[in-house]
């Protein structure tokens, strides 16, 4: 076979057009199931996207999502016993239903580890996400201990 019968599916890769001409684009960080999970060069890395997230910022968004469960219970627990919500918009949600409180608090937190995960190579966003994540621990543990005093 030449160059000129064969088809085009059989053609050698090296003629298509190379996928990594373009760096990924911050709206295709939004899927979650492409193929690039890092950078071969250390220099790459930074301030870039990734179309699947590192395993460790899945367990940190695994993890934040866990705690802010278990924070929005804590805090219906605490309610329950008299006590009161310290964040003035969660207090005011919870003026309005307990349904409001709790799609607001999912919800806002979702939405912001999200956005973090996607932006995981910026190195900013890589703090906030460990700092979002021990937030949430510290809160924990201030509920576990107004629950148990």
């Amino acid at each position: 076979w030449d160059a000129m019968t064969t088809p085009t599916v059989f053609r050698e890769r090296r003629q298509l057009a190379d996928r990594r001409a373009r760096p990924t684009s911050f709206w295709s960080a939004f899927r979650f199931h492409g193929r690039r999970r890092g950078f071969r060069r250390a220099h790459e890395g930074r301030n870039a996207y990734v179309d699947c997230p590192a395993p460790r910022v899945t367990l940190l968004v695994i993890f934040t999502a866990l705690c802010s469960v278990l924070d929005a219970l804590f805090t219906l627990l605490h309610l329950g016993y008299g006590g009161s919500e310290a964040n003035p918009i969660m207090a005011w949600a919870l003026s309005q239903s307990t349904t409001l409180f709790v799609i607001l608090k999912m919800g806002t937190t979702g939405i912001c580890t999200w956005f973090l995960a996607i932006l995981q190579q910026f190195r900013m966003a890589f703090i906030a996400l460990h700092g979002l994540a021990f937030l949430y621990f510290l809160i924990l543990v201030i509920h576990s201990l107004l629950l148990f005093s």
